[in-house]
């Protein structure tokens, strides 16, 4: 039986979903190496974020779903294994999302709507007069302490100075202050899919993804206490728990809320992608299922370097897409309380 990986990469201007062949057993036996299965991928051309606000496009010009179109490029990837005839257990899925990404949910896990997200790509004037508050507030040390703590400088494309200018709109402007008293809980692009597949209103968000927004202690691998106290109230307790993106790990559930719906309705992914299910079963042709990982999402910037073997501070990563960037890796201490929680 093949061992299969599904890797979803979610940009900015396009969703690509991918298999791939597994040599290893997804445990950490074997060589690890992986290689394409030929015609099992797919892309789909979608810009997913707006020029100049940040706001994440929910919805295309078509009045296409963003999430309902990175379901249909896991349908094109699973409908091209299926045709292949050959035997195959999907054992994990993976994700790699353009950062920062920030998206508000409601009490159903539902995007509350396109005002409520936040991304990388923000350059308005409310934003960057927060950035300058917050140069004053803090002042030289204390922007320099926050930066050592956090890895992210004041700047408009993180989420620290984006929340408090969307909590302050907010208080100010009656249209806005309604959606806001519906959010519940921030999550990330990767989050809100691994949630609507799996059956449950939130996911955890994971280290990776939460080291872009600017409020993410990544020495203690926490929320940044200093920083979270420099935004409103509100924000505080709507922010996702964390951990490691491979520390909360599920498959596709037979009961859980449908999109819109309640808590037990059915999952109407389960018989949508029964590779993807939790547990053993059968389904057409004979294969068998023993459980796939869904794993939580990682940056692209860091996916880019560990995937092209450019994970220490000898090799540059260059990726070239909507926009470029050149990475390198360099070793840092871990925190003692860290090394001994994990």
């Amino acid at each position: 039986t093949m061992k299969v990986i599904i890797a979803l990469d979610i940009g900015s201007s396009s969703i690509r979903c991918g298999a791939y062949r597994a040599t290893g057993d997804g445990d950490g036996n074997g060589d690890g190496a992986v290689e394409p299965i030929e015609g099992c991928s797919t892309q789909r051309k979608m810009r997913t974020v707006e020029p100049n606000t940040g706001k994440i496009l929910l919805t295309n010009e078509d009045g296409k779903d963003l999430f309902d179109e990175i379901d249909l490029t896991v349908d094109d990837t699973l409908d091209s294994l299926r045709r292949m005839g050959d035997k195959y257990q999907v054992c994990a899925v993976g994700f790699s999302t353009f950062c920062m990404n920030f998206i508000a949910v409601d009490d159903k896990g539902n995007p509350v709507g396109k005002k409520a997200t936040l991304s990388y790509a923000c350059n308005t004037d409310e934003v960057a007069s927060e950035c300058r508050l917050l140069k004053s507030i803090l002042g030289r040390q204390g922007q320099k302490t926050l930066y050592q703590r956090t890895g992210t400088p004041l700047h408009s494309g993180y989420a620290l100075p984006q929340l408090r200018a969307l909590y302050t709109n907010a208080s100010t402007n009656q249209d806005d202050s309604g959606s806001n008293e519906n959010i519940v809980m921030w999550q990330t692009l990767a989050s809100i899919c691994l949630s609507r597949w799996q059956g449950t209103p939130f996911s955890n968000v994971s280290f990776s993804e939460a080291s872009w927004t600017g409020l993410f202690n990544f020495r203690s691998c926490e929320w940044d206490k200093e920083a979270i106290a420099l935004l409103p109230e509100a924000v505080r307790d709507t922010l996702p728990p964390l951990c490691d993106y491979s520390d909360k790990v599920n498959s596709v559930g037979g009961i859980g809320r449908m999109k819109g719906g309640v808590d037990s309705t059915p999952n109407p992914y389960w018989d949508r992608w029964p590779e993807l299910r939790v547990g053993t079963s059968d389904v057409d042709g004979g294969t068998s299922f023993s459980g796939c990982k869904m794993f939580l999402g990682i940056g692209d910037g860091a996916c880019a370097n560990i995937g092209s073997w450019c994970g220490s501070c000898s090799k540059i990563a260059v990726t070239i897409g909507t926009s470029a960037a050149a990475r390198v890796c360099l070793p840092l201490p871990a925190n003692d309380e860290v090394l001994g929680r994990f």
